[in-house]
């Protein structure tokens, strides 16, 4: 039997939106009280290996948060690799694919650096190796089908003769097919920050002639440890680290900041323009400043940087800057203070919404002789000035926290941080764990969860808190979906002679709407059945959970034709919150599917649950009167009832080529398939970027905003299975794929939006990298 692909639903096109103060009320959230803490999944053991070296874990989310990827370093038996590893969320379920070896190295502390495109296909890594006297920048792309990688051949990004080059740190374009790296090398005798970007098609990076070197700002100064950011269409990025001089007397943070143009095919090397050195702040007496970190806003206008300040003691500083072209505004006043400024503070890190308006900063605060806790600031960010919050302290406040890290949804709404706790001084019998907070802006402040451990205990001390990088300890890292409510966080782990990467992941059920606002969806229900009758049916169902209490105010059913594997009956409301429905008007003879969907206040829940299929059949006419023969009753056949059949994936609408493929084909009730004449984009780029109309609008004829949407689309390259992907407010949304016929057309799946207006749709050819674009226009608004 034919079975269905269930249209694509959208948490973030509910039809309904509530206000941040309600879901505040909700909560129970005031600036005296916590934040709810996330579920946070059991812990995952991603890799063991029997030797372990420091800084081994980095850790990468999709934008939508159901993809992620780690990347770390290993050592077993003398043998150091990097290593990988990819993981789908699917039902909440974190499922991990196989290891990948990234390459084998020389030498140890490779420093490993990873980033996602956010459609979860691509990834680029960077590290630092040895060869023999010389130390090499090194880095490989992959492309990504499920959770198996694909890498290609390490790349040598820069080559250090008889010296240094050391802790790279990358940045990836939105569609993974644009990296720029940085690092630090000695270039005759002195400490320099370099860069290098590169065009990448599918696993081959082609890079910049050579690096862009940032000459030291004084004669004899040092430059250490840059960190990077691009913004989310790869036209800027900005660079910042901390430089002083040799005896350390002078010194401070500098930024420089980039336009990025791309490069023509094959190799799409871009071209960078550099902007002059930028200085953030006043050094203390010490005359230094190290931990530098960065954020930049989605379109790369503003960012902010974060800092530790060595004095008497260390303190912990940001600054804001705006931006325009390569020319960055840093704030002048010269870096505000954020920690305790009678007591030693480091390890700072940064995160910036979306827009640049809102950023949260975690760091270790010295409270005591050998304590050491988590803080955070918040702020609201207007041009170079920020107005930050009190600080919080995340963890206990006896014990040692340290090695934080810092992550921030799109909108600035919700915050996760993550750091390793020791019961006592690090090297003791106590407590070794890894503990988590999230945090919810309420339009002042960030109000904190209550601290959650997310490890088991330790068998192995984790940090020492006055080891300025946090040598051989744990060290956390936390990556979050664009609307904040996925995290996923890894580390690596030691127990007795074992040494693993581990990981968790936690979600909700809630989402952001477009004003920013938090709405949260019913869950799904379950056990759906069905009983046939004559032209008719009776559906059944199991009531789900209502984990966020806003209610459940009723439900909705959807029904499919299997004989042509479309939808002939949209959403209809049952109009009561029962758990079972009658409906009528059904064609005898005719084999449905049933979809049950939970109904509340933000609008309907996504169920891939089908009820069995039923056919309804017409009841058995009236026999004639007889006059009976025999004295034998006649008996009745039982009905027999319809069977479960599990239905697998098929198209909801069968692809057809149009007469007139300019004019829209009302096909069913709450459908529209549209041709449109495609044309190829000849630079892989996906998101933000929109190079010029490549496609011809197809408009959708009354296309109903909740309604299931189909299209069939022509001009594409024959027999080639397109990703595909609707961009909504800026981020893309997987749509999944769409394989092209030998005439070049397809079918693309169906989705549903209660966005109206012009939604833009994007075919990616995973073997060139190349998109093509449609445009589609979504009217009458239910």
């Amino acid at each position: 039997m034919q079975s269905i692909v269930r249209p694509f639903t959208l948490k973030t096109f509910a039809t309904l939106t509530l206000a941040t103060t309600l879901v505040i009320s909700h909560f129970g959230i005031s600036p005296a009280q916590a934040a709810p803490t996330p579920p946070w999944s059991s812990v995952q053991t991603i890799s063991t290996a029997t030797t372990r070296s420091y800084d081994p874990v980095s850790v990468a989310v999709t934008a939508d948060g159901s993809k992620q990827i780690i990347f770390w370093e290993s050592v077993s038996s003398g043998v150091i690799t990097v290593k990988s590893a990819s993981a789908n969320l699917t039902g909440g379920i974190t499922i991990w694919g196989p290891t990948s070896t990234v390459a084998t190295l020389n030498s140890g502390s490779s420093r490993p650096d990873i980033a996602l495109s956010w459609d979860g296909t691509r990834a680029t890594a960077v590290w630092q190796d040895n060869s023999g006297s010389n130390q090499l920048i090194q880095s490989a792309s992959a492309t990504i089908s499920g959770t198996t990688q694909t890498w290609g051949s390490a790349t040598t990004v820069y080559t250090a003769t008889n010296t240094i080059a050391e802790v790279p740190k990358i940045a990836l374009s939105a569609g993974g097919d644009l990296a720029m790296v940085t690092w630090y090398a000695v270039i005759s005798g002195q400490f320099k920050i370099l860069t290098r970007a590169a065009g990448i098609v599918g696993t081959s990076q082609y890079w910049q002639v050579s690096a862009d070197v940032f000459e030291p700002v004084g004669s004899g100064w040092l430059s250490y440890r840059p960190a990077i950011a691009m913004n989310d269409d790869a036209t800027k990025a900005t660079v910042a680290f901390h430089s002083y001089n040799s005896n350390f007397t002078q010194g401070a943070v500098y930024a420089r900041s980039s336009t990025i143009s791309p490069g023509s095919s094959p190799t799409f090397i871009p071209s960078v323009s550099w902007g002059s050195t930028e200085f953030l702040n006043v050094p203390g007496s010490g005359g230094r400043a190290e931990d530098v970190d960065l954020a930049l806003s989605g379109d790369g206008t503003k960012a902010i940087a974060s800092w530790t300040n060595s004095g008497t003691p260390n303190v912990v500083q940001v600054n804001t800057a705006t931006i325009t072209g390569n020319t960055a505004t840093w704030s002048n006043s010269g870096g505000t203070t954020l920690s305790d400024s009678t007591r030693g503070a480091g390890r700072s890190q940064v995160s910036m919404s979306n827009d640049g308006t809102r950023a949260s900063v975690a760091w270790s605060q010295q409270t005591a002789t050998d304590t050491y806790v988590v803080q955070a600031r918040s702020a609201t960010v207007s041009g170079t000035t920020s107005t930050w919050d009190s600080a919080t302290s995340l963890s206990s406040s006896t014990g040692n926290a340290t090695t934080p890290d810092i992550a921030m949804s799109n909108s600035g709404l919700l915050v996760t941080a993550v750091w390793a706790y020791s019961s006592s001084s690090a090297g003791s019998n106590s407590l070794h764990v890894i503990q988590s907070s999230n945090g919810f802006f309420d339009g002042t402040s960030m109000t904190w969860s209550a601290r959650a451990t997310i490890s088991q205990d330790s068998a192995t001390p984790l940090v020492d808190p006055q080891e300025g990088y946090g040598y051989g300890g744990a060290q956390p890292q936390v990556a979050l979906s664009s609307d904040g409510l996925i995290a996923a966080t890894a580390w690596d782990w030691s127990s007795g002679t074992t040494f693993s990467i581990q990981s968790v992941k936690a979600n909700g059920t809630c989402t952001e709407s477009w004003d920013g606002s938090t709405q949260c969806l019913p869950d799904v229900p379950t056990s759906v059945n069905a009983n046939a009758g004559d032209g008719s049916a009776t559906l059944s169902w199991i009531a789900p959970t209502d984990p966020y209490g806003y209610g459940i105010t009723g439900y909705a059913y959807e029904l499919v034709d299997t004989s042509t594997s479309t939808v002939v009956r949209p959403l209809t409301l049952t109009g009561s919150t029962a758990t079972s429905t009658s409906i009528s008007g059904l064609t005898n003879g005719t084999t449905y599917i049933a979809y049950i969907s939970t109904v509340n206040n933000f609008g309907f829940s996504v169920s891939d649950t089908a009820s069995p299929s039923f056919t309804p059949i017409a009841a058995p006419a009236p026999a004639a009167p007889t006059t009976p023969t025999s004295t034998t009753t006649p008996t009745t056949p039982a009905s027999t009832p319809q069977s479960a059949v599990t239905p697998s994936i098929t198209p909801l609408v069968v692809a057809g080529k149009p007469d007139n493929p300019t004019t829209p084909e009302v096909i069913a009730p709450g459908f529209t398939v549209v041709s449109a004449v495609v044309a190829n984009e000849t630079q892989p780029r996906l998101v933000k970027r929109e190079p010029g109309a490549t496609l011809k609008e197809a408009p959708v004829l009354n296309g109903t905003a909740g309604a299931p949407i189909s299209l069939v689309t022509q001009g594409l390259n024959p027999n080639t299975n397109y990703s595909v992907k609707v961009k909504i407010d800026n981020k893309y949304v997987d749509l999944g794929s769409a394989l092209s016929d030998s005439t070049g057309l397809a079918q693309l799946p169906v989705f549903r939006t209660s966005k109206t207006g012009k939604l833009t749709i994007a075919l990616i050819d995973p073997t060139t990298g190349t998109a093509v674009y449609l445009k589609v226009r979504v009217t009458k608004k239910t």
